[in-house]
């Protein structure tokens, strides 16, 4: 791959596509999984409590008083700054309302077992499950589409011919066309629609 093809693989892969290869037409197969219903992200690497579906906003939370602390502090806070309690900090569901936090023998259950005893989105509980539910509009139907898309390059944007990709315009889903002075995107779909002139950015939206 060059490097124009490289940068437009890793954003899609930074943005939960999933991105291959074909050597033997040279262009790329963009995969993604998105609700059935309405079109939204539909995560695999984001869970969901198993009691009532609330995903893991990934904080730590105060079993005392409900205080929040970023999973990005490297360690579990041994106290709670708002109320003074000591290790309280749990990887607890966020929704107050769930079962697994308001029933006392739920909530000795995922503690007592022991790989949640931080909490039922500790990173080996049980008591998680990948995304079942849209976030947006709740339907519980995904699919998975692909687009099969191309990139090419020219010298400078002057010299780009819309007419000379005629045969890969009718090859693709989507041709990129990419400036090699000004390191600029062109985007083309199917239809042959221009979506833009040269930008500094590709728009991720024609791939989902």
């Amino acid at each position: 791959m060059n490097i124009a093809e490289m940068s437009v693989a890793y954003k899609l892969q930074s943005n939960d596509f999933q991105v291959f290869y074909d050597n033997r037409k040279a262009c790329f197969i963009v995969a993604k999984n998105v609700c059935f219903d309405c079109n939204a992200n539909w995560a695999h690497t984001i869970n969901q409590c198993i009691f009532c579906g609330t995903r893991n906003y990934f904080v730590w939370i105060c079993n005392k008083c409900g205080s929040l602390q970023s999973l990005t502090v490297s360690k579990k806070p041994t106290s709670c700054s708002s109320c003074n309690n000591q290790n309280t900090f749990f990887k607890s569901c966020f929704n107050t309302n769930c079962s697994s936090n308001k029933n006392k023998n739920l909530n000795k259950l995922i503690s007592d077992t022991e790989r949640s005893k931080l909490g039922s989105f500790d990173s080996n509980s049980p008591f998680k499950l990948s995304q079942n539910f849209c976030h947006e509009c709740a339907s519980d139907r995904n699919i998975l589409k692909s687009v099969e898309f191309a990139v090419f390059t020219v010298d400078n944007e002057s010299k780009f011919l819309k007419n000379s990709y005629q045969k890969e315009m009718n090859s693709f889903d989507i041709v990129i066309i990419y400036s090699l002075d000004s390191s600029k995107f062109l985007t083309i779909t199917e239809k042959g629609q221009v979506i833009s002139d040269f930008a500094d950015d590709i728009d991720l939206a024609i791939f989902s």
